[in-house]
């Protein structure tokens, strides 16, 4: 019976820790792959989560998402790629930063810093893992016969079914003073989901995001009081919310087989 791993960037804490909780909560055989920046997070999510399932199988990577070097400590999961009786069976990346100041206040480094952990590093991760996990070298096209390629193998060497979920932001559609370039990211994200949903869909891999709106989380916990009081005004349901039912989402979208190319956002009602 092959080994099933779900791959979680920001695995060590927030949406992500609750992420991978949920999944191991409710699959006894889910095994996990956490990346994540700080090695002490990581060892100490890895430490929670086996008290909850001891039999549950954790590699666990640090690496910096920021830099697009990061890749090469990906390569601890090449003997992964080559047993045939383990397989990933989905890519969840929650990984991120908030960024906090006008446009003409950013430099240019903070600008590519942000673009680079916030959009381009889901681009590079979601590359390496089709490319070493989830699709033969013969189905991957080349730019000079990519449409005649992907028409030619559309419906053949399936696999068995896939799931990729990136974590956007209600920010990428609903604006926020101050946070263009963090906005810009996590819009980009939306667009890339739909994009890679039509590229890869015929090869049975379903690619959605999730939009959270204000999430409890040590990302929002420095908010001033005043601040998130004018949030909260602006909700619906009148709090922050858990990340839990950040979890609760990625896992009804990771286990649906007729949901691809969406935009799932989980606010209170603030986008509304």
């Amino acid at each position: 019976m092959n080994k099933k791993y779900l791959a979680i960037t920001g695995g060590s804490r927030g949406i992500g820790f609750s992420v991978a909780k949920k999944f191991i909560q409710n699959n006894a055989k889910q095994n996990l792959i956490l990346i994540s920046k700080n090695h002490e997070h990581l060892s100490s999510a890895k430490k929670k989560l086996q008290e909850i399932n001891p039999n549950v199988d954790i590699i666990t990577i640090a690496t910096d998402l920021s830099s697009h070097s990061f890749v090469k400590d990906l390569n601890i999961l090449k003997e992964l790629s080559t047993n045939s009786n383990s397989q990933i069976n989905g890519l969840i990346f929650s990984h991120g930063k908030s960024f906090s100041k006008i446009l003409l206040s950013s430099s240019e480094q903070a600008i590519a810093e942000n673009i680079d952990l916030n959009l381009t590093a889901n681009m590079l991760l979601t590359k390496y893992f089709l490319k070493n996990f989830f699709l033969r070298p013969n189905l991957i096209s080349k730019p000079s016969d990519e449409k005649d390629e992907f028409k030619t193998h559309q419906n053949t060497e399936k696999t068995d079914g896939i799931s990729i979920i990136n974590i956007s932001s209600v920010i990428a559609i609903k604006g926020n003073m101050g946070q263009s370039i963090y906005a810009a990211g996590k819009a980009g994200l939306i667009g890339f989901t739909k994009s890679l949903a039509r590229e890869i869909g015929g090869r049975n891999i379903r690619v959605n995001c999730v939009l959270p709106g204000f999430i409890d989380t040590d990302m929002t916990r420095d908010i001033p009081i005043e601040l998130k009081a004018k949030f909260i005004d602006d909700m619906i349901i009148k709090r922050f919310g858990d990340p839990e039912e950040i979890a609760d989402a990625c896992y009804f979208l990771h286990n649906n087989k007729y949901i691809t190319g969406q935009a799932l956002t989980i606010d209170g009602g603030l986008s509304v």
